[in-house]
């Protein structure tokens, strides 16, 4: 492989001395290493305020109509422009997803407490029903009963009232015609 011209004279290659000058000519900090430095102090000396290192402040660029430089500095305002638009609707979206996740929690805390308190309805009305099924049995037990003492009542009334004619009866075949007659005659009179 041939050496280029470029190569055997040192043209186009950094020399020990280029670097040197470059390291010369770099802007000198105006605050001591280390120090933190405000967003105005770092936009006016062209970097971001938020430490990214890929932006270029567009300001300190020659602005020709319709360069190349003009159309960098218009597009870095439009990318500027819509990472903070992005950063404001993920701000957003974070919040909606918070108060989405709070919604769905009280939507589910809610729900739980409805289905609770129905199983706890359910069981009541269940206990309330074996009330009314175990009452209707006493009822009718009841009604039973009292027809039943009902019944042996007017029996024994009405062997009360057979046995107290009966008596009648045989106290009236005691008594004599004449007595008979005159207790009639008195009844009479």
């Amino acid at each position: 492989m041939a050496i280029s011209p470029e190569h055997q004279t040192g043209a186009g290659t950094s020399s020990p001395a280029h670097i040197k000058q470059e390291q010369v000519d770099a802007p000198a900090l105006s605050l001591p290493r280390g120090t933190k430095r405000s967003a105005d102090v770092l936009q006016e000396s062209g970097q971001d305020p938020e430490g990214r290192y890929d932006s270029v402040n567009t300001a300190e660029l020659p602005a020709e109509a319709g360069g190349p430089q003009a159309k960098l500095a218009e597009v870095e305002k439009a990318r500027k422009n819509a990472d903070a638009q992005v950063r404001y609707l993920l701000v957003k979206r974070a919040k909606h997803v918070v108060a989405a996740k709070e919604i769905e929690q009280r939507y589910v805390k809610d729900h739980a407490w409805a289905e609770g308190e129905l199983l706890r309805i359910d069981e009541r009305i269940a206990a309330k029903q074996a009330d009314c099924d175990r009452l209707a049995v006493e009822v009718q037990d009841a009604v039973a009963a009292v027809q039943a003492e009902s019944q042996q009542q007017r029996r024994q009334f009405e062997a009360r009232v057979q046995k107290w004619d009966d008596a009648m009866v045989a106290k009236m075949a005691k008594v004599d015609d004449d007595k008979l007659a005159r207790m009639f005659d008195a009844m009479e009179g």
